[in-house]
Parts: C-alpha cells; sequence; structure tokens
C-alpha cells in the first residue's frame, strides 16, 4: 500500500493562478489555493471550455491534481473534464490520458465521494497545471480547491496510534501551529509511521504543512477504504529510537465536509 500526503506544492510555488480560458463568475480564485471546503469559486456558465492553471517560474514535476467538491462538477447536461499542463513557451495544452469524458458520482472519492483525483503523471511539460472543463450544456462550473502536488510517502505502512474521534462541538474550530487561521473540523486521529532521517527531513520540509490543509490519498484503500482525506495536522511527536530509526505520531483532524 502507499499512503500519499498531498500538500499543494505547486500552489505554494506559483506565480500566479488565473483562468486559462473562461472567467470567475463568483467567488476568489485564489480560494482554490488552500483555506476550508465551503469557500467556492465558480466559472461563469459557458458551452465552451472554462480552466483556472496555476502558472511557474520554473519546471516542477506533480504527480496528482486534486479538485476537492468536484461533485459539484457533475453536472445535468454532463461534463468533460480533463488536467492541463503549461509548457516553457506558455502554451497550455491536455495531459495526455487524463480525460474523462463525462465526469460522473463514480469518478469522485473520499469520505463523502466528493473529491476528484487524477494522476498527472504522464505530464510532458512542467510550468502550469490546471483543469479544463467543458460542458455539453450551457453550465457553471463551480469547486473549491485545486491542489497539484508530488507527493510524499513514508516507505513502511502506518498504524493508527489513535482511531477516529468526534471533536466536540465546542471544540471544532482548530487553527494550525502557524497560522492566524481557524479550519471547522470534525474528526479526530493519529497515524503512527516508522521512519528512516531522511524520511523525517523530507516530511518536514513539505510546504505549509503546520499552516494549510493537505490530503492524504490511500492509493489501495487499506487505511481508508474511501481513499482520500482532507486534514490539518496539529503536530507530531518524534521518537529517535537509534541513529536511522525513528518514529513518527502524526496528530490529523479531518475539516469538515459541507453538504
Amino acid at each position: 500500500m502507499s499512503l500519499k500526503f498531498l500538500p499543494n506544492h505547486v500552489g505554494d510555488l506559483a506565480s500566479s493562478l488565473a483562468m486559462i480560458t473562461g472567467s470567475t463568475a463568483s467567488g476568489d480564485i485564489y480560494d482554490l489555493i488552500s483555506g476550508p471546503r465551503n469557500t467556492y469559486w465558480r466559472g461563469t456558465a459557458s458551452s465552451s471550455a472554462v480552466s483556472p492553471g496555476y502558472s511557474l517560474a520554473a519546471n516542477y514535476v506533480a504527480n496528482y491534481l486534486v479538485i476537492a467538491r468536484a461533485d459539484k462538477m457533475v453536472t445535468l447536461a454532463g461534463s468533460q473534464v480533463r488536467a492541463m499542463q503549461k509548457s516553457s513557451g506558455g502554451s497550455w495544452s491536455a495531459i495526455s490520458g487524463t480525460t474523462i469524458s463525462t465526469l460522473a458520482a463514480a469518478n469522485l472519492t473520499g469520505y463523502r465521494s466528493q473529491d476528484l483525483v487524477i494522476d498527472v503523471s504522464g505530464a510532458t511539460n512542467y510550468r502550469g497545471y490546471g483543469i479544463e472543463m467543458d460542458s455539453a450544456g450551457t453550465e457553471a462550473m463551480t469547486f473549491t480547491k485545486m491542489y497539484a502536488s508530488a507527493g510524499f510517502s513514508f516507505a513502511m505502512p502506518p498504524v493508527f496510534a489513535q482511531p477516529w474521534v468526534d471533536i466536540p462541538e465546542s471544540d471544532r474550530w482548530f487553527r494550525p501551529q502557524q497560522t492566524s487561521y481557524e479550519y471547522e473540523t470534525e474528526k479526530q486521529f493519529k497515524l503512527g509511521f516508522p521512519a528512516t532521517r531522511a524520511e523525517m527531513t523530507s516530511f518536514k520540509a513539505l510546504p505549509m504543512l503546520l499552516k494549510w490543509p493537505l490530503f492524504l490519498y490511500d492509493t489501495a484503500g487499506d487505511v481508508f477504504p474511501w481513499k482520500l482525506e482532507h486534514v490539518v495536522i496539529e503536530g507530531w511527536i518524534e521518537t529517535v529510537i537509534e541513529d536511522d530509526r525513528h518514529f513518527v505520531e502524526i496528530t490529523l483532524r479531518r475539516l469538515k465536509h459541507y453538504p
């Protein structure tokens, strides 16, 4: 199995986030970078392509594109979805093998089947990542977050150091250690990982680790049968067992999943 940490690497590095085609009808496009699951961006209703994308000043190789609240993109007329890449010359094109001809509930994943994960490891251009949506009618596209991530995983599988705990209503608002922004959360759990010193260095280098939410993607469904969790990290306890044997216990909270 492979449990991958998917922070918004490209959102952290991007020089800009803007519309490739189409326009914004409502919401702030910058809310796609981070934040809670209830800050929506909405494109202008169109029968042509609507496509927001991150641009980068230098190449960055991402492996996954995650769209939160992609259930809002499952439309009456039907929508075609594909991941996009940008060349060093500034041209945008579809990433081969990523087209979903008609987005349906069966394509979605996560605790409430609200999110979409697209493997973008087939990209050949690395100066930008985005998503393009085409409706079979004149319809608007709405979602809440767009992460492009290289991903990180520990070599050893995790153990549940603490199973799921319902967070009392009075304690649901949580502020990550390095930000003043609060997120509404609904569950707490702890995962423990055996790790090497190098793995711990890589983990601690993940962008905005104690500021922004990130996704946990269980590609095989061994830890989470629903495969995807959207979480914030409370903190971790690292124990050095011997020179290159560590154990880290990470405390996480699931972001509130709104209807």
